[in-house]
């Protein structure tokens, strides 16, 4: 697939982040370079808390980006592979508050402090994952609500599959008070140990994924559509593995996924 970016990007997107790489599929042509150097760009966003030991550190790190936004838009994209492709976004017409909003929100995950509800995490991924979506429904003409309660969904799940590999890094988002109310302490979830407390946690932040995509079916030519297949079946899987976030991290796609979406690209299901 040509998405008119740096190569290296074209494979670390489709490396590591596998599932929003097949949001790329129903995407005419012409619009996939801009919303596969969106992509790029949340990756790049994502990797910060991970990439730095001090808090400092990543909120400078943060402002570099919004600088590089607004370099691009003046016709002076810094040299770096992701900051060279934002003027692909820009003439598209997401706007740079849009991918501002992107930056601003990726503070939350450099606080120290734990997430205190899940009035407050779904609150976060609404502003990266679901926000992230959103920008790829305006760049390809799609509905940015709907897309924005697909990749709201999306995220909350893939934080209950990330929590082994956040808990290795000694983070945690998981809601402090659901924590609390079912006896798990943070110290264990970073230490790795599971229980029925900690499932009750993720069944929780489950339901509340599934409560974002009720009543919402594929679309033929969507560009969130591909989350929503991934999202329900990791969502049945989940349920499966009895809400175990420790075993979530093994939950890949459906099987015959691009099947599903070659049948809704040509018979409009």
């Amino acid at each position: 697939m040509n998405l008119g970016l740096d190569p290296s990007l074209t494979h670390e997107l489709h490396r590591d982040d596998p599932d929003r790489f097949w949001c790329l599929v129903p995407v005419p042509p012409a619009a996939r370079p801009p919303v596969a150097a969106l992509l790029a760009f949340n990756q790049e966003l994502g990797r910060v808390a991970e990439q730095v030991t001090q808090p400092m550190a990543g909120f400078i790190r943060l402002q570099w980006w919004r600088e590089a936004i607004e370099e691009a838009r003046a016709g002076r994209a810094r040299r770096q592979p992701v900051a060279q492709a934002l003027p692909l976004i820009q003439a598209a017409g997401l706007p740079d508050e849009r991918l501002e909003g992107l930056v601003d929100a990726r503070e939350r995950e450099l606080d120290e402090a734990p997430i205190t509800d899940l009035e407050e995490l779904k609150a976060h991924v609404r502003a990266t994952a679901g926000a992230l979506q959103a920008g790829v429904a305006t760049l390809t003409g799609g509905e940015a609500e709907r897309a924005r309660r697909i990749g709201t969904a999306y995220g909350l799940v893939g934080i209950l599959r990330a929590t082994g590999h956040l808990a290795a890094g000694g983070r945690c988002l998981l809601p402090a008070d659901l924590l609390e109310s079912h006896g798990v302490s943070r110290s264990a979830v970073l230490a790795g140990e599971t229980g029925e407390g900690l499932r009750a946690v993720a069944r929780q932040v489950a339901q509340a994924a599934e409560a974002e995509m009720r009543g919402l079916r594929p679309r033929r030519g969507e560009a969130a559509t591909p989350l929503l297949l991934i999202t329900r079946h990791q969502l049945r899987a989940l349920g499966a593995a009895e809400y175990d976030p420790f075993a979530a991290a093994s939950i890949g796609r459906p099987r015959h996924l691009a099947l599903r979406l070659l049948l809704l690209q040509g018979l409009g299901w």
